[in-house]
């Protein structure tokens, strides 16, 4: 695996700038109420339904509960605050990682749930890495594949493939359920998987 650094491009710098902009900002803050504000008046009309008509405070507790909990999960899908952070920084770096690998043996799953092919690609150090995603070429895989990448975030920006086509063996959607979630959803993460493993499930 060789990377180098380079300049972000505008198209890039835009992308990540999207992130943190303010109105970015603003439309994170109406989805949070648009999800938050009928949670809390169900919460309320429950409260009252319960104390046979007078309304007492203790909705305002459970509502406080319910209101940090959604902010904790809201948070995590839109990336939180460390991600925002990193980006920040991607930002005034002003630079883009492309991580290049030479790889040597593949196994293919089938499109799962929409989410397009996914691969589990050995490269030339023996390390295993999880592809998947729509965004990937419609090349893929070949012998050379680049990831373009923000240093901080990790944010993705895009998957180049070139060169001779690796050879790829088919996975049933058994040996896909045996994976952990933890890679599944993610369009590149880095495994600790040893690829003479994987294929002994698929053989």
């Amino acid at each position: 695996m060789n990377g180098n650094y380079r300049q972000l491009k505008p198209s890039e710098l835009k992308e990540l700038s999207s992130f943190v902009s303010p109105a970015t900002n603003l439309i994170r803050w109406i989805l949070f109420l648009i999800l938050f504000l009928p949670g809390a008046f169900l919460l309320f009309k429950l409260n009252v339904s319960i104390a046979s008509g007078v309304a007492s405070y203790a909705w305002l507790v459970v509502t406080a509960f319910f209101g940090l909990w959604l902010l904790k999960k809201f948070n995590r899908w839109s990336g939180g605050s460390e991600f925002r952070s990193a980006v920040k920084k991607d930002i005034a770096g002003s630079q883009a990682f492309e991580e290049q690998h030479f790889m040597n043996r593949c196994v293919m799953f089938e499109e799962v749930e929409d989410e397009g092919r996914s691969y589990l690609v050995e490269n030339s150090a023996g390390i295993v890495f999880f592809f998947s995603g729509q965004e990937l070429p419609k090349n893929f895989p070949k012998f050379e594949v680049t990831v373009v990448k923000a240093p901080y975030s990790n944010h993705l920006f895009k998957i180049y493939a070139k060169g001779d086509v690796v050879e790829t063996k088919i996975a049933t959607a058994s040996v896909w359920d045996q994976l952990p979630k933890a890679i599944t959803g993610e369009t590149y993460v880095k495994t600790s998987f040893r690829f003479d493993d994987i294929l002994q499930q698929i053989t």
